[in-house]
């Protein structure tokens, strides 16, 4: 457990730089959030409509209080006439301002990532308590494997499902995996078999 411990910290410390440098220092992100033209005029309407904190569709899925019937029928027509005429949006809505990036969310940052690899590291120790005999590269393939499937179940699947812009879905997909590439090569140095694989096997077994 320690050295679980030891390469979650580790890793969730590089991790936590890497966002850093991801989203300010390389263009990975460029032009994927782009600002909102005349935004004055739409934080108005939306001032008025007295929303509560929350994720708004538009249009929404119809719900109608009496369940499946004319009603339903009527509301399904409508919703799908507004769905093929557009546009289609969705709005994250958060009343209160507050400060950019306070302490709080760099803190909480840094321990989402602590625990992702916490998890990660814990799958790698697992497999390796269950008698597979991993080379470094296959430990690190492990990890990396976590990234791609994180990266098709949240990003592919929210451009699928909720419309997602290409560039948006494939910046995001991208800085995940180099992420997990990251993390991978650091929790597959700190969990290992009790007993070193030779180097002389390393090779041919990381070819399998």
């Amino acid at each position: 457990m320690g050295k679980i411990i030891l390469a979650s910290i580790l890793s969730g410390i590089i991790l936590f730089v890497w966002g850093m440098l991801s989203w300010m220092v390389l263009p990975i992100h460029d032009g994927t959030l782009r600002p909102l033209p005349n935004a004055q005029a739409v934080i108005d309407v939306l001032k008025k409509q007295n929303l509560e904190d929350g994720y708004y569709l538009y249009p929404a899925y119809p719900e109608s209080p009496s369940g499946p019937g004319p009603e339903m029928d009527a509301m399904m027509q409508e919703f799908e006439k507004k769905h093929q005429e557009g546009p289609i949006f969705s709005v994250i809505y958060k009343a209160e301002g507050m400060p950019p990036m306070p302490p709080q969310m760099m803190i909480a940052g840094l321990l989402i990532n602590m625990l992702s690899s916490f998890i990660a590291a814990t799958l790698l120790s697992m497999a390796i308590k269950n008698g597979a005999r991993m080379t470094y590269f296959q430990r690190f393939r492990f990890v990396a494997l976590i990234g791609v499937f994180a990266a098709i179940v949240s990003f592919l699947n929210l451009k699928n499902w909720m419309y997602y812009p290409t560039d948006f879905t494939r910046a995001m997909m991208l800085d995940l995996l180099l992420t997990w590439i990251i993390g991978g090569l650091v929790i597959a140095a700190l969990i290992k078999p009790a007993k070193a694989i030779p180097e002389a096997n390393e090779s041919s077994q990381s070819e399998s």
